[in-house]
């Protein structure tokens, strides 16, 4: 949907939309919509980076149990052995018993999930 509005521009600025295009609405429209992704790509970094320092330096993190061999159950996540996680066999995070813990209570790291996981 669009709706009009009238703006004021600053005589360069106005010379050089004129000069950029032969469409003013089309041209503004275009530069506005590229300035707005990434503003909000801006705040999707900053988010995952706050996300990111929260987890390293919090004082909880997320845990769920990681048990061996597969299952098929939706709150199962089964995950086969990678080189990228570390992992000796197949083993399954069983997500009904997800929790959020001290993170000083973790003493072992038994792996490190990859992006493909297999259920």
């Amino acid at each position: 949907m669009s709706k009009k509005v009238s703006i004021t521009l600053d005589a360069e600025v106005l010379d050089f939309v004129d000069q950029s295009a032969s469409n003013r609405s089309r041209f503004i429209n275009q530069v506005l919509w590229e300035e707005k992704k990434e503003f909000l790509a801006k705040i999707w970094q900053t988010r995952t980076k706050i996300k990111e320092l929260g987890n390293q330096n919090g004082a909880t993190t997320i845990v769920a149990p990681l048990m061996p061999g597969a299952k098929t159950y939706p709150f199962v996540v089964n995950v086969a052995p990678t080189s990228q996680n570390g992992l000796d066999r197949e083993r399954r995070i069983n997500l009904s018993q997800i929790r959020a813990v001290d993170a000083s209570r973790i003493k072992n790291k038994q792996g490190v999930l990859d992006v493909a996981l297999h259920s």
